[in-house]
């Protein structure tokens, strides 16, 4: 029914807003460097996998834990993207072979396709910015400087130089790439943005949102581009750095405030719940930073902010929860009203009053 479709897609849309909040949490012990509560950083990588890090799970990110060398696993990374398009590619292509009944089926294949690759994106964009940016994090140590992520490395030579060629193609093609593309999709589309097709095929990056309010998408992916990695183009001893994050952080935060982006009044709500959360989280940060072990305690800090952004998991279990509500009682309601039709339907006829005999 309508009324359970609505409280489906209710439940996709807090799951995504979720979702995006974690994969920029899941990256502030990487993006910033702040020398966060251990409890802290061992919450945050309960989520890690929200980041779809194949390669952080195989080699963590750790100067003294490389089976490979980081710029080895840089490349297999990008590759994940590129291989989900090739797969994509073929399975629309042999379906199109082996399908002959026709038009129709072809269409569907080919959104099912796009949806696919849209949601790979949403999935692996956080940890391809981290990826990429993690390249131009270098340290000086003597009259070297040295890659952070991996120590047998130095900086601008050797194969440090020719995967930075690559990661300006992917920060191009990839990072800038993607939002421009959404861009111009769907600014093309931008008066045909009701239409069936264009919502099967795209919607997952608009429908979310406001009619006015169509290139969001983009503006969130900037925003997690920033946080999960833009952040680490500034010197790593640089506090502008933390202060960057904040900015951008709160920019954003007030656009969202403001502006009001979604569709549904309770999505803006806990977007800005969620961002105001990794607001804290920066602010607790430059403290932290600030005060270099003197007089915050670690421990009670740690908990302090693992309290904090366990808030968002609950609210977002209550929303989900009321929305499941909504898809029983739908269904329930549905289940009635064919009890109630086939009652009726079979019911004896009735049977003719004498004086109509007459």
């Amino acid at each position: 029914t309508i009324a359970s479709s609505g409280a489906l897609l209710e439940i996709g849309r807090r799951i995504r807003i979720l979702l995006g909040f974690l994969q920029v949490n899941s990256a502030l012990s990487v993006a910033f460097n702040i020398p966060w509560p251990k409890s802290f950083i061992s919450f945050t990588h309960i989520f890690d996998f929200v980041n779809v890090d194949f390669m952080g799970l195989a080699s963590p990110i750790s100067p003294c834990n490389f089976e490979l060398q980081y710029t080895q696993i840089f490349y297999l990374h990008m590759c994940v993207l590129p291989l989900l398009m090739l797969c994509t590619f073929i399975a629309v292509h042999l379906s199109r072979k082996l399908i002959t009944s026709m038009e129709n089926n072809i269409d569907q294949i080919r959104h099912v396709a796009v949806q696919v690759f849209n949601t790979g994106v949403f999935l692996l964009y956080p940890s391809i910015c981290t990826r990429t940016f993690l390249l131009f994090r270098c340290r000086e140590i003597g009259s070297d400087e040295y890659l952070i992520a991996d120590y047998s490395l130095k900086c601008w030579e050797g194969n440090h130089l020719i995967a930075m060629v690559f990661a300006v193609l992917v920060l191009l093609i990839y990072i800038l790439g993607i939002p421009a593309g959404y861009m111009y999709l769907l600014y093309r589309s931008r008066h045909q943005l009701d239409n069936k097709h264009v919502k099967i095929r795209y919607g997952s990056i608009y429908l979310s949102y406001e009619p006015q309010f169509w290139y969001w998408e983009s503006v969130e992916m900037m925003k997690k581009m920033m946080l999960t990695g833009g952040v680490m183009v500034f010197p790593i001893d640089d506090s502008f750095q933390v202060l960057a994050g904040f900015f951008v952080a709160f920019a954003y935060f007030t656009l969202v405030t403001r502006l009001e982006p979604y569709e549904d009044i309770v999505d803006d709500r806990l977007q800005a719940s969620v961002s105001l959360i990794l607001l804290t989280n920066l602010l607790m940060g430059a403290l932290i930073d600030l005060d270099d072990g003197r007089k915050l305690d670690p421990n009670s800090v740690g908990s302090l902010l693992i309290v904090i952004n366990i808030v968002p998991l609950v609210v977002v279990m209550i929303l989900i929860y009321m929305s499941f509500k909504k898809v029983i009682v739908a269904h329930r309601e549905k289940q009635r009203k064919s009890t109630t039709t086939d009652s009726m339907a079979s019911l004896p006829e009735s049977v003719p009053s004498r004086r109509s005999i007459v």
